[in-house]
C-alpha cells in the first residue's frame, strides 16, 4: 500500500509529502521511488523514528538522500527522550505531547484513545516542516526539493543544547524557524 501510495503522489500533482512513519528496514524498491520522487520536484519529508531508547537504529524512509529527516524536541526546548538521532538529520519540530485528532475507534490495542488526544513522537513533528515546505513552495513554486532542504536548514533556530555547533547529530542544524524560512 505504501508502496502504490508513493507511485500515486510521484505521477499526480504533489509537490511536497509527509511520510510521519519510520522503521529501521532498508527497503531499495521504497528508495528508488522516494528518489524518482525527489527528481520530479517532490519534496519528500519524514519523521527521524521513535528509536533512541532501542540502540537508535537508522530509521527509514528519513535516512535516504534528499529527504528532509525530522527529530522532535519537548515543550522545555530538548530533544525528546524518544527521538532517534544520525548524521542524516535535517532539524527539529515540537513533537512532543501533541494536541491531534484520532481515528474515531482505537487505534490499535494499545492506543485505545479516540477523537482527540495530545501523542508523542517524530511523526508529530514532521508535519509542521511538511506544512514549511509547502508555505515556501507556495511563494516560489520554481524551488526543488535541495531549495527548499536547503532553505529550512540555513534558516533553523540554534538551540542551546547544540553548544553553538551549527548542525548536532540530535538536532540538525536547529529548530524550525517559519518566520525565518519564509522570505
Amino acid at each position: 500500500a505504501f508502496q502504490a501510495a508513493l507511485e500515486d503522489a510521484i505521477v499526480g500533482d504533489a509537490r511536497v509529502l509527509n511520510l510521519s512513519l519510520a522503521g529501521p528496514r532498508y527497503l531499495q524498491i521504497e528508495e528508488v521511488l522516494i528518489q524518482e520522487a525527489i527528481a520530479r520536484g517532490i519534496s519528500v519529508v519524514a519523521a527521524m523514528g521513535n528509536e533512541r531508547k532501542r540502540a537508535d537504529p537508522i530509521c527509514y524512509p528519513a535516512a535516504y538522500d534528499g529527504v528532509i529527516a525530522v527529530g522532535s524536541i519537548a515543550e522545555n526546548g530538548r530533544c525528546s527522550g524518544f527521538s532517534s538521532t544520525g548524521g542524516h538529520i535535517d532539524l527539529v519540530a515540537p513533537g512532543s505531547n501533541i494536541l491531534s485528532t484520532v481515528p474515531m475507534r482505537p487505534f490499535a490495542p494499545w492506543r485505545l484513545d479516540t477523537d482527540l488526544v495530545a501523542w508523542s513522537g517524530t511523526s508529530m513533528a514532521a508535519p509542521y516542516v511538511t506544512g514549511a515546505a509547502a508555505m515556501l513552495l507556495a511563494q516560489d513554486p520554481a524551488l526543488t526539493p535541495a531549495d527548499i532542504r536547503d532553505r529550512l536548514r540555513d534558516t533553523a533556530k540554534a538551540l542551546p543544547q547544540m553548544a553553538g555547533s551549527p548542525w548536532t547529530s540530535e538536532h540538525g542544524c536547529g529548530l524550525l524557524d517559519l518566520d525565518a524560512a519564509l522570505y
